[in-house]
């Protein structure tokens, strides 16, 4: 858990490159690991996240007023921005794939699933996990990402959520109960 001072604040907002830079060294692992934990997506579109979320911190910093907010701060415009990814992406049909060069359809370049098989059992479990995750309420997730992605302590944890320690052992308890049911609902599923 990384805390700040009201002076690193102000330097932050002042648009001093030292501090910008320093608050990027402490945050962009954490917040990559945010997104690829919590989405499928591409390299190249994280990476595209991670630039627009940042662009966003430093022209939104002069809102913040409090020094000890400022990690809750960043990560809803982490959140934000990629919320907002999401919904400026619109669906493709398969027949915008077509190679038009070879007058090939994308759906018969799809490789045939029985080929598929094996590959598709040794990544059933990764695949449930990510799915169970992905249906977790968020106040879950979150808990469950700082203690076992960002190996915070539950006292971090109250900090940066701004919720009582007694409440952060609650939500992992009830969180790791229902990640358990989603986990075993989803493993039936890929059977």
């Amino acid at each position: 858990m990384i805390l700040y001072t009201p002076q690193f604040l102000e330097s932050l907002q002042s648009k001093n490159e030292t501090a910008f830079t320093k608050l990027y060294q402490d945050t962009v692992d954490m917040f990559y690991r945010y997104i690829k934990s919590h989405y499928m997506i591409p390299e190249p579109i994280i990476q595209d996240i991670l630039s627009e979320t940042y662009i966003k911190i430093r022209n939104s910093l002069t809102n913040l007023d409090d020094s000890k907010k400022i990690s809750s701060y960043l990560r809803t415009i982490l959140k934000n921005t990629t919320k907002d990814y999401f919904k400026k992406t619109k669906e493709v049909a398969f027949s915008q794939f077509d190679n038009d060069e070879t007058n090939e359809s994308f759906e018969s370049t799809i490789a045939d699933p029985d080929d598929l098989k094996d590959l598709f059992q040794k990544d059933f479990q990764s695949e449930a996990i990510m799915n169970s995750l992905h249906d977790l309420d968020e106040k879950f997730k979150e808990v469950i990402f700082l203690k076992f992605v960002e190996w915070y302590e539950n006292q971090e944890i109250s900090v940066y959520l701004d919720i009582s320690e007694d409440n952060v052992r609650q939500r992992l308890s009830r969180g790791l109960a229902k990640l358990r049911i989603l986990l075993e609902s989803n493993m039936d599923e890929l059977d």
